[in-house]
């Protein structure tokens, strides 16, 4: 119940911060939900679409533990259903003080939206750094999608380098 209580009032629509605090809870000594940015918490996340099936759901997430093994990562991973489909969120913390940590965690990342992507597990967001991942330059669509940007955006004010092929 103590772990419950705080965020029941989300559900009522009571605003906290209580959820802030689940960012760092694989640093216990780390708490810091202050200043998220600025701490020594870093996290990545992959969120791919898998469909809602068992069988599906267990070769993604061998796939996930496969990877996650070979950088000595561990995927704090939620399934959450949405009619026909399961969005997860697979969230991949490191230690900021730690050398090498942030690299190793967002070459992780990359390996796991390679693979789910090959296997057919799109995600639905993602960074700038791995726009590369959606964006197929070979695809028509993306081709409207920048003349689209240009024309609502001409300065390139909104979300830069983000849903486009670049400039013309």
């Amino acid at each position: 119940m103590a772990a419950v209580e705080p965020l029941y009032g989300m559900t009522k629509g009571i605003p906290t911060d209580a959820a802030l605090y689940s960012v760092s809870w694989p640093f216990k000594d780390h708490a810091e939900i202050d200043d998220l940015d600025g701490g020594d918490i870093g996290l990545v996340y992959c969120l791919p679409i898998i469909p809602s099936s068992g069988r599906q759901a267990r070769f993604a997430m061998d796939i996930v533990e496969e990877i996650c093994s070979k950088y000595g990562a561990k995927p704090y991973t939620t399934l959450n259903l949405m009619g026909n489909s399961l969005e997860t969120v697979i969230t991949l913390a490191f230690d900021k003080r730690v050398d090498g940590e942030a690299g190793k965690a967002h070459a992780c990342n990359r390996e796991l939206h390679e693979a789910l992507k090959a296997e057919g597990y799109l995600p639905y967001r993602v960074g700038i750094n791995l726009m590369d991942q959606v964006i197929d330059p070979d695809d028509e669509y993306w081709h409207v999608i920048r003349k689209i940007k240009k024309a609502l955006d001409p300065n390139e004010i909104i979300s830069p380098g983000r849903y486009c092929l670049g400039k013309e």
